[in-house]
Protein backbone atom coordinates (compact mmCIF):
# COMPACT_ATOMS: atom_id res chain seq x y z
CA UNK A 1 0.00 0.00 0.00
CA UNK A 2 1.27 3.53 -0.80
CA UNK A 3 1.10 6.31 1.73
CA UNK A 4 1.59 9.99 1.01
CA UNK A 5 2.48 12.31 3.88
CA UNK A 6 2.34 16.06 3.34
CA UNK A 7 4.07 18.34 5.79
CA UNK A 8 3.27 21.98 5.21
CA UNK A 9 6.33 23.97 6.23
CA UNK A 10 4.56 27.30 5.80
CA UNK A 11 2.03 28.85 8.12
CA UNK A 12 -0.71 29.67 5.62
CA UNK A 13 -2.78 31.35 8.34
CA UNK A 14 -0.15 34.07 8.82
CA UNK A 15 0.81 34.74 5.19
CA UNK A 16 -0.50 33.60 1.84
CA UNK A 17 2.56 33.80 -0.46
CA UNK A 18 1.01 31.43 -3.00
CA UNK A 19 -2.29 33.29 -3.40
CA UNK A 20 -1.06 35.16 -6.49
CA UNK A 21 0.14 32.06 -8.32
CA UNK A 22 -1.91 30.79 -11.29
CA UNK A 23 -3.90 27.58 -11.24
CA UNK A 24 -2.29 24.32 -12.37
CA UNK A 25 -3.56 24.38 -15.96
CA UNK A 26 -2.31 27.96 -16.41
CA UNK A 27 1.11 27.09 -14.97
CA UNK A 28 1.43 24.16 -17.38
CA UNK A 29 0.40 26.41 -20.29
CA UNK A 30 3.04 28.94 -19.16
CA UNK A 31 5.70 26.21 -19.03
CA UNK A 32 4.71 24.95 -22.46
CA UNK A 33 4.98 28.48 -23.81
CA UNK A 34 8.43 28.94 -22.25
CA UNK A 35 9.55 25.66 -23.83
CA UNK A 36 8.54 27.06 -27.21
CA UNK A 37 6.12 24.30 -28.08
CA UNK A 38 4.40 21.43 -26.45
CA UNK A 39 5.39 19.66 -23.28
CA UNK A 40 6.45 16.10 -24.19
CA UNK A 41 4.01 13.39 -23.11
CA UNK A 42 4.41 12.83 -19.40
CA UNK A 43 3.17 10.24 -17.01
CA UNK A 44 2.87 12.42 -13.95
CA UNK A 45 3.41 16.06 -12.96
CA UNK A 46 3.66 17.24 -9.36
CA UNK A 47 3.61 20.96 -8.54
CA UNK A 48 4.77 22.16 -5.13
CA UNK A 49 3.62 25.69 -4.20
CA UNK A 50 6.22 27.03 -1.76
CA UNK A 51 7.00 30.58 -0.64
CA UNK A 52 5.36 32.22 -3.65
CA UNK A 53 7.02 30.03 -6.30
CA UNK A 54 6.44 26.60 -7.82
CA UNK A 55 8.75 23.59 -7.81
CA UNK A 56 7.79 21.16 -10.56
CA UNK A 57 8.55 17.45 -10.77
CA UNK A 58 7.83 15.92 -14.17
CA UNK A 59 8.00 12.16 -14.65
CA UNK A 60 8.57 10.61 -18.08
CA UNK A 61 8.43 7.10 -19.43
CA UNK A 62 11.76 5.27 -19.65
CA UNK A 63 12.10 5.79 -23.44
CA UNK A 64 12.31 9.57 -23.07
CA UNK A 65 15.77 11.21 -23.11
CA UNK A 66 15.46 14.05 -20.61
CA UNK A 67 19.05 15.35 -20.50
CA UNK A 68 18.63 18.15 -23.07
CA UNK A 69 15.17 19.04 -21.78
CA UNK A 70 16.51 19.24 -18.21
CA UNK A 71 19.08 21.81 -19.30
CA UNK A 72 16.36 23.91 -20.95
CA UNK A 73 14.13 23.63 -17.88
CA UNK A 74 16.97 24.70 -15.60
CA UNK A 75 17.51 27.79 -17.75
CA UNK A 76 13.78 28.57 -17.64
CA UNK A 77 13.65 28.25 -13.86
CA UNK A 78 16.64 30.54 -13.39
CA UNK A 79 14.59 33.61 -14.37
CA UNK A 80 10.94 32.55 -14.40
CA UNK A 81 8.30 34.51 -12.53
CA UNK A 82 6.49 31.35 -11.36
CA UNK A 83 8.89 28.38 -11.36
CA UNK A 84 11.73 28.09 -8.84
CA UNK A 85 12.83 24.69 -10.14
CA UNK A 86 11.78 22.12 -12.72
CA UNK A 87 13.11 18.62 -12.15
CA UNK A 88 12.69 15.86 -14.70
CA UNK A 89 12.66 12.19 -13.86
CA UNK A 90 12.63 9.01 -15.92
CA UNK A 91 11.11 5.91 -14.54
CA UNK A 92 10.84 2.36 -15.77
CA UNK A 93 7.75 0.25 -15.44
CA UNK A 94 8.33 -2.84 -13.30
CA UNK A 95 8.81 -6.11 -15.19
Amino acid sequence: MDVMVHIDSEDDMQAKPNARLPQRHLLLAHLTSRLGGTLPPTSHIVLHYLSGKVEAEIFFEDAMDVSNLQHVCSEIASDDKYFRSIRLYKYCAPN
